[in-house]
């Protein structure tokens, strides 16, 4: 009778992480469906005055871009998603990500920057995720000892999160050669708020219900998203 409990315990077990699985996989592949869609939209976008100058100005510094796309456009688009807010003017749509790498070859120094600006990308979502935390202590909701228990748990879902967005899109790329034969790097991509949110919410409630199955009920609540 034992061994069937733990059985029946340890599929429920399975199915449940099956489902969250399932659920940040769909919200990745949704946040890349709905980058790609405003990404042809941008297409016609007449490129400003401001994206012009500043794409003049980065080739007078030895500044290329990184594909077929010029650099005016790839800057009239971060404008975009960078000015792009919910209806209350205050949250952003987007949160973005940057890095910068310099190497001996270019297209190892394309990697590893790509690589940084997605953790510099994590890194913004954790800091949305902390300054929710703050308020919740302030507004006497959540304990100094499940917020420390949340921040430790986000740190180390890091590397799980990182997976879990799947592939982001570029939204700059450019590079250029330096004097000692180096290529410097930079990409800066951009992350649906409302999609990268859900999936942290997501693998949270996972790690913490290894923790504790109450906080992970209390994260439901204090996420209200």
């Amino acid at each position: 009778m034992k061994a069937v409990i733990y059985v029946l315990a340890l599929f429920m077990a399975v199915s449940s992480g099956v489902t969250v699985t399932a659920q940040i996989n769909k919200d990745a592949y949704k946040q890349r469906s709905e980058m790609l869609k405003l990404n042809k939209k941008l297409q016609n976008t007449k490129v400003s005055k401001a994206s012009k100058k500043r794409a003049k100005e980065d080739q007078k510094e030895g500044w290329k871009a990184s594909g077929s796309l010029p650099l005016e456009m790839q800057y009239e688009r971060a404008a975009v998603y960078e000015n792009s807010f919910e209806e209350d003017l205050v949250t952003p749509k987007f949160v973005n990500g940057s890095g910068q790498s310099v190497g001996s070859v270019y297209d190892g120094a394309m990697m590893q920057a790509r690589e940084m600006a997605r953790l510099n990308l994590i890194g913004s979502i954790e800091s949305d995720i902390t300054q929710l935390v703050d308020n919740n202590i302030s507004n006497n909701q959540l304990s100094s000892q499940d917020a420390t228990t949340v921040a430790k748990t986000l740190s180390r879902s890091k590397s799980i999160m990182s997976k879990k967005l799947g592939q982001t899109i570029p939204v700059i790329e450019r590079y250029r050669k330096l004097p000692n034969g180096n290529y410097e790097v930079f990409v800066q991509t951009f992350y649906s708020m409302d999609q990268a949110r859900a999936i942290t919410k997501n693998v949270l409630r996972v790690e913490l219900e290894k923790e504790s199955e109450d906080l992970a009920g209390k994260l439901d609540e204090m996420l209200g998203w």
